[in-house]
């Protein structure tokens, strides 16, 4: 796994550069393991009809590439995150429930297990790059365990509970409406000192974000909703992002009209909202940098061609 040697000092870069090589390697061998697959699939297509089969190849290869490099960037975010905020400020799930309808009170509970737990913690299907929100679900510290598949006897959670007092009649409201929701989010972090909770920050993230019409409007109202949830936190932030390109002008326009026009952060505006920026920092092309070289490393576009 070579590294650029500029950048040999900084453990972080050390560490992400190692961490994306084994998710491409990882990715590399899904795409060649479903491959076979995925062309009988297409052979079955009366509508495809390309005499040269490398087409057909080709176009499989591009979904299953697209699809899967969609999950891995999904981890990296999460990953880079966790470098910048810590583990405990990058939970894996959040739960909201409430403690006192009178006085408006909820609990507010942060989960977190660390994305190397040793192995003999793990359950099968164990992923500790998933986010989720549950509201009004009152669960037991054995079901989270469960939820997040690991093993009941495992010490190596990081369990946190926050009250918040005196909610605001809207925000309690929403809170009330979202009871028994299991919300998966694309990111949350909360930018702000361990033994407080001041600071929300949710996204929804897409790739290029040139979304489809149709979707605009409930991309929209997911940020929305999202914002609305954390309300009852003094510094409350939810953003529409995109990891390369910009938003289409529909998601734009519908973002603006239900949030405003502080909720979109396209390509390295977005990054910079992740990447460490005090101990051992790293900038957005220094990042790229380090993905260009871990891509090479991992030899996907030879043994692709060779398929």
């Amino acid at each position: 796994m070579p590294l650029l040697n500029n950048q040999e000092t900084n453990s972080n870069i050390t560490s992400l550069h190692n961490f994306i090589y084994k998710e491409l390697v990882a990715m590399t061998s899904n795409v060649i393991t479903n491959y076979s697959i995925n062309m009988s699939n297409r052979e079955n297509n009366p509508f495809l009809l390309f005499e040269d089969t490398s087409i057909k190849k080709y176009m499989a290869l591009g979904r299953s590439v697209d699809a899967q490099l969609g999950n891995r960037i999904q981890r990296i975010i999460f990953y880079i995150s966790r470098l910048r905020y810590g583990l405990q400020n990058v939970p894996n799930i959040i739960t909201l429930d409430i403690c006192n309808e009178g006085t408006k009170s909820i609990s507010c509970t942060l989960y977190s297990v660390p994305h190397d737990l040793d192995e003999r913690e793990q359950n099968k299907n164990f992923d500790p790059y998933k986010q989720i929100i549950l509201v009004g679900s009152n669960k037991t510290y054995k079901e989270i365990k469960k939820l997040l598949h690991v093993k009941a006897t495992s010490n190596s959670i990081i369990k946190v509970d926050f009250t918040f007092n005196n909610i605001d009649e809207d925000t309690f409201k929403f809170i009330e409406t979202m009871n028994n929701k299991r919300i998966p989010v694309d990111l949350i972090y909360f930018d702000c000192q361990n033994t407080e909770l001041n600071n929300a920050n949710t996204y929804e993230i897409k790739m290029g974000g040139n979304l489809d019409t149709k979707n605009a409007k409930s991309n929209a109202q997911e940020v929305k909703d999202l914002l609305t949830l954390f309300g009852f936190l003094q510094n409350n932030h939810s953003y529409f992002a995109t990891c390369y390109g910009e938003c289409s002008s529909s998601v734009v326009s519908n973002i603006e009209k239900i949030i405003g026009n502080d909720a979109i952060l396209n390509n390295i505006d977005f990054w910079n909202k992740i990447i460490p920026t005090l101990e051992n920092t790293f900038t957005y092309h220094e990042f790229i940098d380090v993905f260009k070289d871990a891509f090479k490393s991992s030899d996907l576009e030879n043994k692709l061609k060779n398929l």
